[in-house]
């Protein structure tokens, strides 16, 4: 099982430094030179991938895979958030933080929402654990999976989000500055027209 754990960190690892919503989320928050919304984000995206271990490894993502129309508002969801997300950091605005004073408590939900919604996220724990895990696996090693994901998924996101804190720092200029974040809400508005677009047709069934 150890060695099985060896390989899911490289896995879950390159996963995690993928070009994506997670990592553009990440890079937002990030941007705003704060450790703490940092550590919520990846908190947010360790509770995200812990969930998706869940309902993979209890089957229940099988419904939604069945029903058109769950698979349909979850699309319609996250491709909602990362624009709304990606139009706000355009605008300088700190998500619904004009709405909520807890900015903190919104930066743990953007983890959250942008990985849950995320309809590839679930597939890749699907192949993910279908290589390890089989019907001959214990409850308590299947607790463990979902436990080792967890921290796993947390420590990485949160060095990620450090080591993006640091290069962001180097770019002392305001304007820069100001132009990346442009740049990291952008993507995040043509990541959610994608999704739209990509999904079209089955969105009109």
């Amino acid at each position: 099982m150890f060695q099985d754990f060896i390989v899911v960190a490289g896995i879950h690892a390159g996963a995690m430094l993928l070009p994506g919503p997670d990592l553009a989320i990440l890079m937002s928050n990030a941007l705003s030179g704060e450790k703490k919304r940092i550590f919520l984000v990846a908190l947010g995206y360790a509770t995200a991938c812990a969930a998706h271990s869940i309902l993979v490894i209890s089957g229940l993502w099988l419904v939604v895979f069945n029903n058109p129309v769950l698979s349909k508002y979850l699309i319609y969801f996250g491709s909602a958030f990362f624009i709304f997300v990606g139009i706000s950091a355009i605008q300088q605005k700190s998500g619904l933080q004009y709405l909520s004073r807890d900015s903190g408590s919104w930066s743990f939900a953007q983890g959250v929402i942008a990985n849950i919604s995320n309809v590839k996220a679930i597939v890749y724990f699907i192949a993910l654990y279908s290589q390890f895990i089989t019907v001959e696996t214990s409850t308590t090693e299947k607790a463990i999976w979902i436990v080792y994901i967890f921290v796993l998924s947390l420590a990485g996101a949160f060095s990620i989000g450090l080591l993006i804190l640091r290069l962001g720092s180097v770019v002392t200029n305001e304007n820069n500055q100001r132009k990346l974040k442009n740049i990291v809400g952008g993507i995040l508005v043509i990541i959610g027209i994608a999704i739209l677009i990509a999904n079209i047709e089955n969105l009109w069934l």
